[in-house]
Parts: C-alpha cells; sequence; structure tokens
C-alpha cells in the first residue's frame, strides 16, 4: 500500500491540532510549508546519523595510486574490504591522529592496510594507507544521508512502516514549533518512543583501534605491509612477518 509524502504531511498537520482532522484540510500554502519542513527534517539527519535508519553497503572502486576517495553522502562508515584474486581482504580503521600525524613512507603503492574518514561537505573523504598499486574493487558499510523526498513521493518503498511515524510525529513537533503553537503531549510521547528506538537499533560500535604489530604490542608499520615480504594476508588473519 502506497504512502506518499502528502499523506504525511497532511496527518501531521492533524495530529499537531494546528488543523482539524474533522472539519478542515491543509490548504496550499501549508503543504508547501510541511514539504519544506519534511525535507529539513531528513537533512538534519545528515549530522544526527544516529537517526538514520539503515546501514547500507556501497560498491566502489580503490583507484591505483590514490589515496583519498571522496563517498557522496556517506555519514558513517564502519568498515571497508577489498577484492584481489577472488578473495576479500580488510583494512583497518584508524582514527585521524595516527593515520595523519604518524611517520611513513611516501610514494610507496602496495596492498591498503589501514584507512580513516574525515567529513566534509556532502559526504566523506575515505583514505588509506598505502596507495594501491592497481585498482581494486571495494565495499564499505556505513550510513548515509536520506534524499530530499516530493511531494507524491511513495515512501512505503524508501522506509518502514515505523520510520514513517516517527517522520510524522517529527513533521508535527517542527510544524508546532513553526506556527509558535504548544507540541501536545501525545505527539512528544510518540517522538522520543520511535526516537528511543531508532537510536537504540544495535550495540554500540566498537570504535577503539585494533593493535597488530611485528614483535610488540603497539600498532606500527612495518615493511611487511609495505610488501617487500611476499605474503599477502587474508581477512582475519595475524599479520606476522
Amino acid at each position: 500500500m502506497s504512502y506518499p509524502s502528502l499523506e504525511l504531511i497532511t496527518e501531521s498537520y492533524y495530529v499537531s491540532g494546528i488543523v482539524s482532522e474533522e472539519f478542515e484540510t491543509p490548504t496550499g500554502s501549508q503543504i508547501s510549508r510541511g514539504l519544506k519542513l519534511l525535507n529539513e527534517s531528513l537533512e538534519r539527519k545528515r549530522i544526527d546519523d544516529a537517526t538514520l535508519p539503515y546501514y547500507t553497503q556501497h560498491d566502489f572502486v580503490l583507484d591505483a595510486g590514490v589515496e583519498t576517495t571522496f563517498i557522496e553522502n556517506l555519514t558513517e562508515c564502519e568498515l571497508i574490504t577489498y577484492e584481489m584474486n577472488e578473495f576479500r581482504y580488510a583494512m583497518y580503521n584508524q582514527s585521524r591522529r595516527p593515520y595523519w600525524g604518524s611517520p611513513k613512507p611516501l610514494n610507496v603503492e602496495t596492498l591498503p592496510s589501514f584507512f580513516t574518514t574525515d567529513r566534509v561537505k556532502g559526504g566523506m573523504n575515505i583514505s588509506v594507507t598505502f596507495s594501491p598499486q592497481q585498482d581494486y574493487p571495494a565495499s564499505l558499510w556505513g550510513l548515509f544521508a536520506l534524499n530530499q523526498v516530493t511531494l507524491h513521493q511513495d515512501l512505503s518503498v524508501i522506509f518502514d512502516g515505523y520510520y514513517i511515524s516517527y517522520l510524522k510525529y517529527d513533521l508535527a513537533r517542527l510544524i508546532c514549533i513553526q506556527n509558535s503553537k504548544p507540541i501536545p503531549v501525545e505527539v512528544l510521547t510518540e517522538y522520543a518512543y520511535y526516537d528511543k528506538l531508532i537510536r537504540n537499533r544495535s550495540p554500540n560500535l566498537d570504535l577503539k583501534n585494533i593493535s597488530i604489530s611485528t614483535i610488540g604490542a603497539k600498532m606500527t608499520i612495518g615493511w611487511g605491509q609495505i610488501n617487500i615480504c611476499p605474503a599477502t594476508v587474508p581477512v582475519g588473519w595475524n599479520r606476522g612477518w
């Protein structure tokens, strides 16, 4: 059953109390403002990515000799893998300081072992060390910002029912705020209910660095990773040289 944006906007006006469901329908100008507020709500979730509903697999290419790749609309990257010779390899996620602040040889192209992410306008930059010596098909898993919607777009194709309900109460809040009206308790209660469930959609991510070493406990980049050693290590195997 389809659920166009127009229906969500109309129901949001009703539950907000700005328009009486029994005696009125939203005017054309109210519908236009409602659509604008709905898209503002979707845009806000770009920065508050805990309210984004789905993790998505995104396929791209690690280009030979290129350290940094821009991924449009990406807001959070959980992991990256790449393929070579019909085998999948993983990279370790490093925070910004050790990635950019640690010494490493330059102009080396070999198998990438580490990646870091930086938010930029419109998405994220994915940087890898070392730069690939050839093109590799790669995949990442992460959260992507939501696209704006049109008035008659079927939201049921994009979102599950629970997320449509969340957007309805979120929009009702914004409608009340724009009209300088108190937000009904029922709207606040339902919004808080869905907001809490969505934020708790998955366990907290483990963002700690994974330490790897050739001889000690501290993470280092050795000549083994630069590929002087011919051994190539698949996903999950210990890198011992």
